[in-house]
């Protein structure tokens, strides 16, 4: 999956907010998840099979590999759907942590609010490029409050 940064002017979320957000966000993401892993895994394997190889029409393996192409074409589009819905809230979803991130200001400087599925709440900040291993806690972060001001 390919990173992505946040809409120009993204709406910006106060960990309230995004935690408010959560349970249509766990619900999209619950659906999202496996399909995605599963459509990545697809694809890996189509690759491998047509790597290096001729597939001629007629072969016996190029029928499965045609149906093979077609789910991943359906399963690819329902996936673009869940993140397109995800997008539409105002959140980025980054793959293969099952992990989202809510754009905030931290510090003066824009970041995600990030919540990884399963996790009962937003804990943890990232910024927008970085790996799901650097993600911090907010414990020592100034967020955005609902009244705009930061609180620690």
């Amino acid at each position: 999956m390919t990173k992505k940064s946040p809409p120009t002017t993204p709406r910006l979320f106060t960990v309230s907010s995004a935690n408010r957000t959560l349970p249509l966000v766990s619900a999209i993401v619950a659906d999202l998840a496996p399909l995605w892993e599963e459509v990545t895994g697809m694809r890996t394997r189509i690759q491998y099979l047509v790597e290096n190889r001729d597939v001629e029409e007629g072969n016996p393996y190029s029928d499965e590999l045609t149906a093979m192409q077609e789910k991943l074409a359906g399963d690819a589009l329902r996936v673009e759907g869940y993140i397109d819905e995800l997008r539409q809230l105002g959140v980025e979803f980054k793959g293969p942590h099952r992990h989202v991130g809510f754009p905030t200001m931290l510090d003066g400087r824009l970041v995600y609010l990030s919540w990884q599925f399963g996790e009962r709440e937003v804990s943890h900040w990232i910024d927008l490029d970085a790996e799901f291993a650097n993600r911090q806690s907010l414990l020592a972060s100034s967020i955005l409050q609902e009244d705009g001001s930061a609180a620690i």
